[in-house]
């Protein structure tokens, strides 16, 4: 539209505001360093026990489990992460969870994450690669 002194304005629509109670709004460039900062303590959790590797919004926990008190320490770190997720009202997306037994006294045992059980597998890919149950490279995907 032409105004009186011919400049040209743009109307466009008002976006109505909202309350946000929780987190980051998507796309943030203060997006990574929030998330860090969030998830930080997060390792501080496993009390040296598990070797814990994060990766952006992953989380991977390894130990040896050679006795039925090692799976249930297992089981109770696991426990440990949803109460810390839940406490900071973070989802844990289940459908991507699971366990990759190594050796033949894990191959058995059935973790879960409160009323979800996770699933043995016999691979996983991390990063694009694909690592079996003999920790073999399996092929790398793109």
């Amino acid at each position: 539209m032409l105004n009186d002194h011919g400049v040209q304005e743009l109307v466009t629509p008002v976006l109505q505001r909202f309350s946000l109670r929780s987190g980051v709004i998507q796309g943030s460039c203060l997006d990574p360093l929030l998330f860090v900062l969030y998830v930080n303590d997060i390792v501080q959790l496993f009390d040296g026990l598990w070797v814990c590797k994060l990766y952006a919004d992953e989380l991977k926990l390894c130990s040896i489990v050679e006795s039925p008190t090692d799976t249930q320490t297992m089981q109770d770190a696991l426990n440990k992460l949803l109460k810390w997720a839940d406490t900071w009202q973070l989802a844990i997306s289940y459908k991507k969870c699971s366990a990759l037994p190594v050796g033949p006294l894990s191959s058995d045992h059935v973790f879960t994450f409160g009323s979800n059980t996770v699933p043995n597998v016999n691979f996983v890919r991390d990063l694009g690669v694909l690592i079996d149950s003999n920790l073999i490279i399996l092929c790398r995907s793109h």
